[in-house]
């Protein structure tokens, strides 16, 4: 979930991962940009499957904040998209998680 340094690998390192890997990442990942990371590492890794979420920042696989949580860890609990609604976006990681493998584990 928003991977990160996807620079620093490349195919030739990358092709030797066997194990399927799903990755998930946001477009508007403001920490880690997408297609240096996530789409990168989904690209290279030969069995990776990605889920793109939207609307979305970096830390939108965290737990939704409340407003104490918004007070204490303001940058955790923030979406660049005030459209962003965490639960939803969970509840579709957790779809999607869930068909990886039951695919791959099946």
């Amino acid at each position: 979930m928003a991977p990160a340094v996807g620079q620093a690998f490349d195919q030739e390192g990358l092709s030797s991962v066997g194990i399927p890997v799903h990755i998930v990442g946001s477009r508007g990942d403001e920490l880690t940009r997408f297609e240096l990371n996530a789409a990168h590492y989904a690209s290279e890794l030969p069995a990776a499957q990605l889920t793109v979420v939207h609307p979305g920042g970096h830390f939108v696989c965290t737990s939704s904040c409340n407003d104490l949580g918004r007070g204490v860890a303001s940058l955790v609990c923030f979406d660049p998209d005030p459209a962003t609604d965490r639960r939803t976006v969970h509840e579709q990681i957790a779809a999607e998680g869930v068909r990886f493998f039951r695919r791959e584990l099946d």
